[in-house]
């Protein structure tokens, strides 16, 4: 009797995060098409089962390069090793979608798991799940799964279980692991580095022994390792990225990164707005995006941070050069919604932001709730109605 007692009183325990969680699955459930197709790396997944690495000819709607005779998609080479199990459980038959919203549902979870582990806004965890999922670009994505957007679910995923396992568990070797795959599915990552020895000097006590950071810079080696040799097959140069090429043939810029763009990418990030219109829907997002908080009120958060929250110190950081090396990029990720390359901030942005409600004053705690259910219902309402009127 003890046992099945203690087991009712852990289940009361989590009642509400099961509730959330179930509500979660069910609203991605609904958003996600069960008949997107195959996206590119579902394509070239197939190719690799059976020892080729390229595709058997050029397909107009995906971003290719050519290269020695052969047709190669122009993505990173562990985006597509992240799908080979998704293509040998059967997942083609129900196209790329359900997947890119497997891994958003994945990081609601680790993303609760992690803000359990923050002093400053472990209370807010439940809160945070429903903020990444139905508050920000992520309803968006799962409503689309496209192959751009699975790559920052992808790159989420993967950094918030690194995160989590760093700061829960002091997993190094499985953190530094999970951190390379994260970087090598979208390059700017890496940044998030930092986090990791800031986060150490600042909470671990003991702090890491060389050993242990031997064992998480050893974990970093096998995705860039599989990477490498992938790049190595297929284009004679281990680091040579296939974008690197794709640039070249398309005749991008000579500079992909430079101040020149600085000033067009700040307006986008922090001032783009929808545009009202007189009549239903009211609003048209415009293709080249809009500011982070206008789609999600609760990341202004972001303009009030407490230090007081230790963890902010080892964030901040890289979430300063993640965002700064965007804002230098040279494209925007054009026909989205909301501005789709800060999705790849989340894991560290939501729980900075959840820290500028954090201070002892009563009515800014109150805010919080406020501002995801503002996001929350802005979100709906454009996926609901202005993205899908605004398509056809």
């Amino acid at each position: 009797m003890d046992f099945f007692k203690k087991r009712i009183d852990e289940l009361q325990k989590y009642k509400i995060p099961i509730f959330v969680f179930i509500f979660l699955a069910i609203v991605l459930g609904l958003a996600t098409p069960f008949n997107s197709g195959d996206n590119p790396p579902i394509l070239l997944a197939k190719e690799l089962l059976v020892g080729k690495p390229y595709l058997p000819e050029k397909i107009s709607w995906i971003e290719m390069l050519e290269w020695q005779g052969h047709h190669y998609i122009a993505y990173p080479p562990m985006v597509t090793f992240l799908v080979v199990p998704y293509v040998l459980l059967g997942g083609q038959n129900w196209g790329g979608a359900p997947l890119n919203s497997i891994m958003i549902f994945g990081s609601a979870i680790l993303l609760f798991l992690l803000i359990k582990k923050l002093q400053g806004i472990k209370q807010w965890a439940s809160l945070a799940a429903i903020a990444y999922v139905l508050g920000t670009t992520n309803l968006h994505s799962a409503h689309i799964g496209s192959v751009w957007l699975l790559m920052h679910s992808q790159g989420n995923f993967f950094l918030l279980l690194s995160l989590w396992l760093f700061i829960s568990k002091r997993a190094y070797f499985w953190s530094g692991l999970s951190l390379a795959i994260a970087f090598q599915v979208r390059y700017v990552i890496l940044a998030a580095i930092l986090v990791f020895p800031l986060y150490a000097l600042i909470q671990f006590r003991p702090v890491p022994t060389i050993q242990q950071g031997r064992n998480f810079i050893l974990g970093i080696l096998p995705p860039c390792l599989m990477s490498w040799a992938f790049q190595w097959w297929t284009l004679g140069n281990p680091f040579t990225s296939p974008y690197t090429i794709a640039w070249q043939q398309w005749g991008l810029p000579e500079y992909i990164f430079s101040l020149t763009y600085f000033q067009r990418n700040f307006q986008l990030y922090f001032w783009g707005m929808p545009t009202v219109l007189d009549k239903f829907p009211y609003l048209r997002f415009e293709g080249d995006g809009q500011a982070m908080w206008v789609i999600s009120p609760f990341l202004l958060g972001l303009l009030f941070l407490n230090f007081r929250c230790r963890f902010v110190w080892a964030f901040l950081p890289s979430a300063v050069v993640m965002l700064i090396a965007y804002l230098c990029y040279f494209h925007t990720g054009f026909t989205q919604y909301g501005t789709r390359y800060v999705q790849d901030l989340f894991p560290l942005l939501i729980p900075l932001a959840f820290a500028g409600f954090s201070r002892k004053n009563l009515w800014i705690r109150r805010l919080l709730p406020i501002a995801v259910l503002v996001a929350c219902l802005i979100n709906a309402y454009a996926v609901l109605f202005t993205l899908n009127v605004n398509r056809s």
